[in-house]
């Protein structure tokens, strides 16, 4: 168990915590998809870094109660000589039914607990981030109950655990509901807030994480997560929309962009960018050669800086980035400088007003030729949200991603592939959504939670 230095005071933070920064804050990327020399790259660029999070380990599909663990053992001992601490990510492949029979069973959970555990201590790492997704509502409670099984059997490392973004007026049914975020912030030692993917296959033409739903999911966590704890998540992807007759319900998901890939659609297009002032970013539209409209909201150093002063208002405990290579180089240095000024977590500051445009407009970043390694197949998290089996390969980062949606779990689509999911499904799922969330207040009124 983490105790750490008390709440707004950044010289009680004591030396052996690598995870923290000077100021007192984390400051997390989440490795996915790549090679031990692509992290080592990836890393090496990364300003202010204190802790990575690499997808190493999963509950075993074929083994009920068994993990599948690919610790990479020289990158532990790179990033930690290195004054990293390693939180590998223990995710359950998004697979609602496998992990509630997993967590129902007493004998299934402990063996878990015990491989876990088992891990950890035979690499060394710093500690685990759990990031259990998609599952049944019923499952709720159990996940609650092994994050706090595994913090007790481990009170010499953190125990950290992802949920996803969730308002008052924005459910997206089971993917939001099935946290009991109130028992997982009294147990675990971090609650990260996987604030992206507002918009995504089935809630379409947005961006990914508009500053106004990041600053409205971050208060709703806020109701039951001290703020100390909540660590937030954010995003180095955007999505191109299209206005599609063909498509269904008329809008078409052409493709998920890394920040290079952004900054090479702007410096292709002579048309204008104009700046959103509810999503806090530039927004990016042009007429194709289809005669579609088409825009992205784009996520540069400004409108992530934007999101990340979240951290200050409400004395949070810093932020993480799903995911590592997505990024450009500059973004990293302009969130060490935005940390290292801010008040230490526990502290709160007057939020500054968002809503009107920034006195001079961004430049545009320039295309980078960096390259990284791109999913293809498989599902991400979270948020920081990976989850699934990747099968890899090689792609430029000035690429759109082929990698799977992080919160929904659906793949990507590429130019003209249209999602396989109905505009009924999408609308059933909102309502499922409601529906969940009035039977979860009903439920915690019953329960006296």
């Amino acid at each position: 168990m983490f105790t750490g230095g008390a709440p707004g005071s950044a010289a009680a933070v004591p030396a052996d915590t690598p995870h923290l920064r000077a100021d007192g804050h984390v400051s997390l990327a989440w490795l996915y998809g790549g090679s031990s020399a692509d992290y080592r790259a990836q890393i090496e660029a990364m300003a202010g870094l204190t802790t990575i999070s690499p997808t190493w380990w999963y509950l075993d599909e074929d083994d009920p109660g068994g993990l599948e663990l690919d610790t990479d053992d020289d990158l532990v001992a790179w990033a930690q000589a290195r004054g990293l601490a390693v939180w590998p990510l223990f995710g359950n492949h998004i697979d609602p039914d496998l992990t509630d029979q997993v967590l129902r069973d007493p004998a299934l959970r402990q063996r878990v607990v015990d491989g876990i555990v088992a891990e950890v201590r035979r690499s060394g790492v710093d500690g685990v981030n759990v990031d259990f997704e998609n599952l049944h509502d019923e499952t709720r409670f159990l996940l609650t109950d092994i994050v706090r099984e595994l913090e007790q059997a481990l009170p010499e490392v953190i125990v950290s655990v992802d949920v996803t973004a969730m308002t008052d007026t924005w459910v997206l049914g089971n993917w939001s509901t099935a946290f009991d975020r109130e028992g997982l912030g009294q147990v675990a030692d971090y609650v990260m807030l996987m604030s992206y993917d507002q918009h995504n296959s089935l809630r379409r033409d947005g961006p990914v994480a508009g500053l106004q739903w990041v600053s409205e999911s971050t208060e709703y966590l806020l109701r039951t997560v001290p703020a100390e704890k909540v660590v937030l998540g954010l995003p180095l992807y955007a999505r191109h929309w299209a206005t599609d007759a063909s498509a269904r319900d008329g809008i078409s998901l052409e493709a998920t962009l890394g920040m290079a890939a952004m900054a090479n659609r702007v410096a292709e297009r002579s048309q204008a960018v104009t700046y959103d002032p509810v999503a806090g970013q530039d927004l990016h539209t042009w007429t194709d050669e289809h005669g579609r409209p088409n825009r992205v909201w784009l996520e540069d150093v400004a409108s992530l800086q934007r999101k990340a002063e979240l951290v200050d208002v409400h004395g949070l405990a810093g932020i993480a980035a799903w995911r590592a290579g997505f990024e450009q180089p500059d973004v990293w240095t302009a969130l060490d400088a935005q940390l290292a000024a801010m008040s230490a977590p526990g502290s709160t500051v007057e939020p500054v007003p968002t809503t009107s445009a920034p006195a001079t407009a961004p430049a545009s970043t320039a295309p980078t030729a960096a390259a990284d390694a791109a999913v293809e197949e498989g599902a991400v998290p979270a948020g920081g949200t990976p989850s699934g089996e990747p099968t890899v390969a090689t792609q430029p980062l000035d690429q759109p991603i082929t990698e799977p949606s992080p919160v929904d779990g659906t793949d990507v689509a590429t130019p003209g592939e249209e999602d396989m999911v109905t505009l009924a499904a999408a609308t059933l799922l909102g309502l499922v959504g409601i529906a969940h969330t009035i039977r979860w207040r009903i439920r915690r009124r019953a329960r006296g939670r």
